[in-house]
């Protein structure tokens, strides 16, 4: 809901906006995929400040499918962060803060400054 408000007033920063379920495996789905052009940014939005084992297992699978670009945990916690297989981990007020500055993108390249990955797990421990 407020990816559509904020892409309705503030202008176009994404084409379309989805829903991603496998077709193979139960349970692994993706919030959302914008896309702009022919590329696609996938995000997964957890309550948590610390995300579950099964948190990214979405992001993992969609993954595959090539025209995505960039896959995304928003999460209620406060660091910033990359997985080793580079999902990258945003707490929400920095997923606030790029819906803001129109720098939600598909692409690294269109995005804010990236930051070195780190040795950290796609399955986070509780």
């Amino acid at each position: 809901m407020l990816l559509r408000a904020y892409q309705a007033y503030q202008g176009i920063l994404f084409d379309t906006a989805s829903y991603w379920a496998s077709t193979q495996a139960l349970k692994t789905e993706v919030d959302f995929v914008l896309s702009r052009s022919k590329e696609s940014l996938a995000i997964e939005v957890k309550s948590s400040g610390r995300p579950g084992s099964g948190a990214c297992l979405g992001l993992l699978a969609i993954g595959a499918l090539k025209n995505v670009t960039r896959r995304t945990l928003v999460y209620a916690g406060q660091i910033r962060d990359r997985t080793t297989d580079g999902i990258e981990l945003w707490p929400f007020d920095y997923f606030l803060a790029a819906l803001a500055e129109k720098k939600l993108r598909p692409s690294n390249g269109h995005f804010l400054p990236m930051y070195s990955a780190v040795s950290f797990h796609s399955r986070p421990t509780n």
